[in-house]
């Protein structure tokens, strides 16, 4: 493995998780693949799902789907920790780490498991995009969720 600058070293072990997560985030939007960046983040994956948040962790998420990079650490560390990031998170960041995982192909049960159930939630407290996204996801990786489809489908009583 190459070595590494000290600022991307610093960022990443030294940073906090929303430094790190911000400048994933950048390189992502900027379209910038960064490989000592983004393989510093796979080896501190756990550090920076445990001790970040479901923001920190969806935008990291979103940047390495956004840039095609796979990074099995990163995404594991989602899955152990999936049913603490969904009644943590926000829809919309929940609904961003689905993409992320839709859009690398991964498999992740217990993450989707932990939130289809989750369909009122989410059209409650959610955005429309977030809803979209959500839906799919699940369509991507042919996740059967009646809940959450029949959830958007209801008619309201009123």
């Amino acid at each position: 493995m190459p070595s590494r600058n000290k600022l991307t070293e610093w960022l990443v072990k030294d940073g906090s998780p929303q430094a790190t997560a911000n400048t994933a985030w950048a390189f992502a939007k900027l379209d910038i693949k960064a490989p000592n960046f983004f393989n510093a983040i796979e080896e501190q994956a756990e550090w920076l799902v445990k001790e970040g948040n479901s923001q920190t962790t969806a935008n990291t998420a979103w940047a390495f789907a956004k840039l095609d990079i796979k990074a099995p650490n990163f995404f594991n560390a989602i899955k152990e920790q999936a049913e603490w990031l969904e009644k943590e998170g926000s829809p919309q960041a929940t609904a961003n780490m689905a993409w992320a995982f839709a859009k690398l192909d991964i498999k992740a049960p217990n993450f989707f498991n932990a939130i289809k159930e989750q369909a009122e939630w989410l059209e409650q407290e959610g955005s429309p995009q977030a809803t979209a996204n959500m839906a799919w996801a699940f369509a991507k990786l042919d996740i059967k969720a009646p809940n959450f489809f029949n959830t958007i489908d209801e008619q309201d009583d009123e």
